[in-house]
C-alpha cells in the first residue's frame, strides 16, 4: 500500500494583512505583502496483516517535502517589525506502528507507536526568528495502549494509556534544556508529571510574537470519568 499526494496551505489574511499592535504603537509583528501559499509533497508506504482470527498489525512510513514553510524575518535597516516571509523548507519522515488483539470474545487490546523525526532548516541566505525551531516543536515519539471489555448487563470498561515525549522548548535545532515526556490515561485519566502544568507542546515556551510565551495556558492536572448507560 503506497500514496503520494501534494498538498498546499494557501495564504490567509493573518499571513498578509497582521499588524501586532496596530499603529501609532509599535508594530512588532506584520504580515508580509508577498506570502506565498506553503506547500507539501507526501510519500507513504504501509502494510496491513492478519497474522490469525485474533491478532492483525500495520506498519507505514511516511515521507513528507516541505517549501516555503512561514518564518519571521526581520525588516533591512529598522528591524522592526518582523514580518511573515517563506523562508523555511525541509522534510519530515516517521513510521507508524499499530496492532489488535482479540484475548477472548468481547475484549480487545490496541498499541500504537509513531516516530516523527524533523528537519527544516531556514533556505540559504534567507532569515528566520526563531531558526526554524518553531516549525520543529512536535513530539517525536508517542505511544498508545488501550483495552475495551464488554460486560454483562449491557455495560462496557475502556481504559487506556498514552505517552507523549514533548521536545526541549527550543525545538530540535536548539540545545535541548530538557527532555521528557508525559502520561495520560483515558478511561479515568491522571496526568502524570513533577509539575502542575504542562504544555502540549514546545512552542508554548516559545517566543511571544507567536502569542504562545510564558503567559500561554497549560494543562492542569486532572481526574476523569465516564459512566454511559444505552438502552
Amino acid at each position: 500500500m503506497g500514496r503520494h499526494l501534494r498538498a498546499v496551505r494557501t495564504t490567509s489574511r493573518i499571513d498578509r494583512d497582521l499588524s501586532e499592535a496596530a499603529p501609532p504603537y509599535l508594530v512588532v509583528l506584520k504580515g508580509g505583502s508577498n506570502f506565498t501559499s506553503e506547500t507539501v509533497i507526501a510519500y507513504e508506504l504501509g502494510l496491513r496483516a492478519q497474522f490469525n482470527s485474533r491478532f492483525t498489525a500495520s506498519i507505514s512510513s511516511f515521507y513528507n517535502e516541505y517549501n516555503d514553510v512561514r518564518s519571521a524575518s526581520v525588516t533591512p535597516n529598522t528591524f522592526f517589525p518582523f514580518y511573515f516571509a517563506n523562508n523555511v523548507a525541509g522534510h519530515t519522515d516517521g513510521l507508524e506502528l499499530s496492532g489488535n488483539y482479540q484475548v477472548v470474545d468481547g475484549w480487545s487490546l490496541h498499541a500504537g507507536y509513531t516516530l516523527l523525526e524533523e528537519h527544516l532548516h531556514v533556505k540559504p541566505g534567507q532569515y528566520d526568528l526563531n531558526n526554524a525551531r518553531n516549525e520543529v516543536a512536535d513530539p517525536e515519539h508517542q505511544l498508545s495502549l488501550r483495552s475495551s471489555l464488554n460486560l454483562p448487563g449491557r455495560l462496557e470498561l475502556d481504559a487506556g494509556l498514552r505517552w507523549v515525549d514533548t521536545p526541549a522548548p527550543c525545538g530540535r535545532n536548539g540545545a535541548r534544556l530538557f527532555r521528557n515526556g508525559y502520561a495520560s490515561g483515558m478511561a479515568c485519566r491522571r496526568t502524570a508529571r513533577t509539575v502542575d502544568r504542562r504544555p502540549e507542546s514546545a512552542a508554548q515556551s516559545s517566543s511571544r510574537v507567536w502569542g504562545t510565551g510564558p503567559d500561554a495556558s497549560g494543562i492542569e492536572r486532572s481526574v476523569y470519568g465516564k459512566v454511559a448507560w444505552r438502552y
